[in-house]
């Protein structure tokens, strides 16, 4: 369904985030769906397991509220 919008950035390409490029060890890629631009405002990634638990549901629900 989403395999024609996902887009590959690599460290190399200008749409990689310039704060995440400040990290101590930045992925090297970043898979992408959406408007690109938004990688460049302030935000705020959440990123889990495969399996969540109900903790990790209310956890993340939670920080994506204060952000």
């Amino acid at each position: 369904m989403y395999e024609e919008k996902i887009i590959k950035i690599t460290k190399d390409d200008p749409a990689y985030p310039v704060l995440l490029r400040q990290i101590k060890k930045p992925p090297g890629e970043l898979w992408c769906i959406g408007d690109l631009e938004l990688l460049q405002t302030r935000c705020v990634s959440i990123v889990g397991s495969r399996k969540v638990t109900g903790y990790g549901i209310w956890a993340a629900e939670k920080l994506a509220d204060r952000a």
